[in-house]
Formats: C-alpha cells, sequence, structure tokens
C-alpha cells in the first residue's frame, strides 16, 4: 500500500464516495500526489529532495479539505497541527504526515455517524457541513408525518446548497434561484 496507507485509504474512499464532482476530482489530484510519494522512504528524517513532493502532497490535502472548512474547524486539534505543516519548513516523518492528513480526511468527509477513532465521539469533527454539499432539514412536526401524503411531505423541506454546489460567478441571489420551487402558485399576481 506504499508510504501513506491511511491517507491513500481515505482519498480512495473520497474519490469513490464524495457526493461532489469537485470533491472527487480533488481526491484524484490527492491520489497522484500520493503516487509521487511512493520512492519517499517510510522512516526517520526525510531527505531534502522528498521536500517538494510532501509540500505538494500536503497542498493536494488542503484543497481537497477546503481552507474555508479548515479555518472554520480550526479550533479541533487534529485541524490545527495539519494547519500547521503548511508552516514549516521541513515536514514531519512520513508515517506522522500520514496520521495528521489522514485525520483531516476522515474529519472532513467521514460518514455521517461514523465513530471517530480519537474519543471525539460519533461522526465527523466539529465545522461546518462536514462534507456534505446539501443540508435538508424538514419543517414538518413529526407527529403530522404519517398523517401526510410524501408530496404534502416534500414541500416542507428547504435545500440548501453549500460548498461545491455553489457557483462562484453568480451573485448569492442566482445561487438561490438555482434550487427550482417545488411547487408552482395556484394564480399569478397580476
Amino acid at each position: 500500500m506504499g508510504t501513506f496507507p491511511q491517507t491513500r485509504a481515505g482519498a480512495g474512499y473520497i474519490a469513490r464516495h464524495a457526493r461532489g464532482e469537485l470533491a472527487r476530482g480533488r481526491a484524484a489530484v490527492l491520489l497522484t500526489a500520493l503516487d509521487a510519494c511512493e520512492d519517499v522512504p517510510a522512516g526517520g528524517d526525510v531527505p531534502a529532495v522528498f521536500h517538494g513532493v510532501l509540500r505538494d502532497l500536503v497542498l493536494a490535502a488542503r484543497d481537497l479539505a477546503g481552507p474555508a472548512w479548515l479555518a472554520a474547524a480550526s479550533d479541533d486539534p487534529d485541524i490545527a497541527a495539519f494547519t500547521a505543516l503548511q508552516a514549516t519548513p521541513v515536514p514531519p516523518s512520513p508515517a506522522e504526515l500520514d496520521e495528521i492528513i489522514s485525520r483531516v480526511l476522515r474529519a472532513r468527509f467521514a460518514p455521517p455517524g461514523l465513530a471517530r477513532d480519537d474519543g471525539g465521539g460519533p461522526g465527523p469533527a466539529p465545522g461546518p457541513a462536514a462534507g456534505h454539499d446539501v443540508a435538508v432539514r424538514s419543517h414538518v412536526p413529526a407527529a403530522s408525518h404519517s398523517q401526510r401524503s410524501p408530496a404534502q411531505l416534500r414541500r416542507g423541506i428547504a435545500y440548501v446548497i453549500q460548498e461545491t454546489g455553489l457557483f462562484p460567478h453568480r451573485t448569492v441571489e442566482d445561487n438561490i434561484a438555482t434550487v427550482p420551487p417545488q411547487h408552482k402558485p395556484r394564480r399569478r399576481i397580476p
């Protein structure tokens, strides 16, 4: 499996299961950066000739996790350790780097309900959207679910497009208007 088995497993999972095409593409870039790291010696200090390759690996992982998400989740110790990597001139050992990057990927892209291995409780680390492209919240009271048709229940659900689902060249209003209305008004207002 190579020098970075945990990071490779995480990037492979994201490449296959991420909801957004952008995240899947960035996971593929991270897998390519991992392929470039195959010749990095596994133990001890890393020779200077490999520092650039490892820096590229960290940048690919940063792009995959998303700088905005990393900033919003910076109070998490794993995220803080990863963010500190960008300022260090000499990368840590490959085993330590693998652990740091894989923890960030797990925190960012773990499926909901998956237990974290650091004792932090169920699910991904705290942070915005934790890897989800669409957030869904129902405004229908739970008691009335059985009394309504599926079409009526869908009308009570609001969709909020987040992160990779947004179009950066559009205004906020245009992005909001991207999700079409669930039903048409019964009459037109003149």
